[in-house]
């Protein structure tokens, strides 16, 4: 049997004079030791040679001889073995590795993935690679920027159909968001705009300041054209009206003493003809008409109405410009955004305010019109 260090033993016999001789073994280090022959045993069996420590070969014992004439036989350990010889060649494989360099570790590796059948493709991304993807996420520019998101314009139903995604937007989100648009409100539809980076954000609340402008301008050109038609009926229909009633007062005297003396007539016998008879129906009617409460309550309903349009105005201006101060606070602080209620409530107050010119403007027209009516049944 071998020493540590890969001496050898000499031949030695056994109990009962076998002879007993020591065959090639592997050391602790890889040396070749040798192992013992087979040797008979106590009762003339012969041992197989056994494996040393790291990679050689270990067989147990040739089938014996019992007491009773029964022989014995055992598997020999291949799992060991191969476990063993496994362990001494990684073992040699990673002294050999760590001497050498960086490139021939490198093709050393690719070669053992390629012969493992793996592929040798680094996955992780470059510094540069990485670099690039972190700019294009906050990049405004760039598709994928995570600085981007859909609003929402309003938009004729009619002309809904025709709006698409611009170059460079993903149809599959704009379908996205086009499901997820608000209800319809005030006969129209939404469809949604894109907006990359704070930029354009800003922009978008520039745009909805200047609109918010537009609508101050616009109610002060109403409330100025509202003011120009109180002044007219002030200077040219409050006149005529007056004009128009010291007519009515000496045509109704007219009218009294023309009746007083067909009644005096009639009482004394004179019978009227057709046409004087005509004459005393129109002048009833006309009397009617003139004394009729309903003319001078329109009169009064048309001014207060006026009146109340007036300080409907003069409200709409205040909170224009209540507004417009708002707007220019969340722009300071730097918000950007419009709150909804205030735009809804803007257009609401527009709407109204448009129905109650347009109803004015029919008011003043009936009124026009039954006046002329008058002018041409006094000029008869």
């Amino acid at each position: 049997m071998s020493s540590i260090f890969a001496q050898t033993k000499p031949t030695t016999s056994n109990f009962f004079g076998g002879a007993q001789s020591s065959a090639a073994q592997p050391s602790l280090f890889g040396a070749s030791t040798n192992a013992a022959q087979p040797a008979g045993g106590l009762f003339g069996a012969s041992q197989a040679p056994a494996g040393g420590l790291f990679g050689s070969s270990t067989q147990q014992p040739a089938p014996n001889q019992g007491l009773f004439g029964q022989s014995q036989q055992q598997q020999p350990q291949q799992q060991q073995n191969n476990l063993a010889g496994a362990l001494g060649q990684g073992l040699n494989a990673s002294v050999n590795f760590s001497a050498l360099d960086a490139q021939a570790q490198r093709e050393l590796a690719q070669s053992r993935l390629q012969g493992a059948g793996l592929s040798n493709s680094v996955r992780e991304k470059t510094v540069t690679q990485q670099l690039e993807t972190l700019v294009g996420k906050w990049d405004p520019a760039s598709p994928d920027t995570l600085l981007q998101t859909y609003l929402y314009n309003a938009a004729n139903p009619a002309f809904a159909p025709f709006y698409h995604p611009a170059i460079g937007e993903s149809e599959k989100e704009y379908e996205t968001a086009l499901a997820k648009k608000p209800e319809a409100t005030d006969g129209n539809t939404w469809v949604p705009v894109l907006i990359r980076g704070l930029k354009a954000l800003g922009e978008r609340v520039e745009y909805q300041a200047k609109f918010v402008q537009n609508m101050q301008i616009r109610l002060h050109e109403m409330n100025n054209a509202l003011s120009a038609i109180i002044e007219k009926h002030t200077q040219d229909l409050s006149v005529r009206i007056d004009a128009s009633r010291r007519q009515h007062a000496a045509i109704s005297a007219r009218t009294l003493r023309l009746a007083v003396k067909c009644q005096v007539l009639r009482n004394r016998g004179y019978a009227l003809d057709s046409q004087e008879e005509s004459l005393r129906t129109t002048l009833l009617e006309l009397e009617k008409k003139v004394l009729d409460p309903v003319f001078a309550s329109r009169e009064e309903e048309i001014w207060a109405r006026m009146v109340q349009l007036r300080e409907r105005a003069r409200w709409l201006e205040e909170e224009g410009k209540r507004l417009g101060s708002s707007v220019n606070g969340h722009k300071v602080e730097g918000t950007a955004q419009l709150p909804a209620d205030v735009v809804a409530s803007a257009r609401r107050i527009l709407r109204d305010y448009d129905v109650q010119i347009q109803q004015l403007t029919k008011e003043v027209n009936e009124v026009h019109r039954e006046f002329n009516e008058w002018n041409e049944t006094r000029a008869r």
